[in-house]
Order: C-alpha cells, then structure tokens, then sequence
C-alpha cells in the first residue's frame, strides 16, 4: 500500500495528493471500495487497499463536518496537476471510525496506567 504524499485542507474537506504512478489503479474506487481503520494516531482510509490517507486525531471531527475528499495527482516534474476524483465520506462511518479510535486510545492508556508505564 502507499499513503497520500500530501494532504491539504479546505473549507469543504481535504484535498489528497497521490503519486502520479497509483493513479490509474485508484480512479475508479467506488464507494464499497473505501474502508476505515483505526492507528494509533487516529484513523486511515484505505482506498481499493492500495492507497491509505492518514487522519491525524486532530483533523477527525473536521473531516466529520467537511467529508470531500479530492484525489489529486503529483508529480515532481508537472507543474499543474488534475484533479482525478472527488469523494464524499459517509458521516455515520466516521463517527463510527472516531469511538472505535477513541475507545483503542483510551484502553491503551489504562493498560500502560495499569502496568506502571506512565
């Protein structure tokens, strides 16, 4: 799998920049295409299980009220890169992504809290 080089945020949500190379394998991702894990940082969306975008804890609820997500190409010798797809993320899935990571947070810190590793 590779992850988005580059993720940018807009008032609509966050753009994606992917390598140049993966986008024909990604472009036509459908909806059932798109799952969401849970890391120790927050979440990842995981497209066609080739492409993962990183979701820092600190961006969850922004993508929660602003769910497009832009896939852009990138490119170190274009200058101008295309737009591939636009996607619009369910918001029941990433509430339901935001208790499972918050549920994993919590019980991590009262397992090292219970073994004396704070």
């Amino acid at each position: 799998m590779i992850e988005a080089l580059k993720c940018l945020i807009f008032q609509g949500g966050i753009i994606c920049l992917v390598d140049n190379d993966y986008i024909k394998d990604i472009e036509d991702t459908k909806t059932e295409d798109i799952s969401i894990a849970v890391n120790q940082k927050g979440i990842a969306l995981i497209l066609k299980k080739i492409l993962v975008i990183l979701i820092p804890e600190g961006l969850i609820d922004y993508l929660i009220d602003n769910r497009d997500i832009i896939i852009y190409t990138f490119s170190p010798e274009n200058y101008i890169e295309e737009q591939v797809m636009t996607i619009k993320l369910s918001r029941d899935a990433l509430i339901e992504a935001k208790s499972i990571f918050k549920f994993s947070k919590n019980l991590n810190e009262d397992i090292f809290q219970k073994k004396g590793f704070n």
